[in-house]
């Protein structure tokens, strides 16, 4: 009796920890993807500046915006 009541106490310990287990999984990947998203944003804004910084200025000034001396 004694080894079933902990068999039983061990599989709801397991249950247990599944569930918490899967509840983490689910906010590390809503994290992961709101990371991903804010990261395709700075990519955008960058492209963006870059655009602005070559069609305003001359390739002489560029690498003081941190733009590398290409086309």
């Amino acid at each position: 009796h004694e080894q079933i009541d902990r068999m039983e106490e061990c599989a709801k310990a397991v249950a247990s920890m599944s569930a918490e287990v899967d509840e983490l999984r689910a906010t590390l990947n809503a994290k992961a993807t709101a990371a991903n998203r804010k990261l395709m944003e700075m990519k955008d804004a960058m492209r963006d500046a870059k655009q602005i910084v070559k069609h305003n200025f001359e390739q002489t000034k560029w690498e003081g915006f941190g733009i590398p001396d290409k086309r």
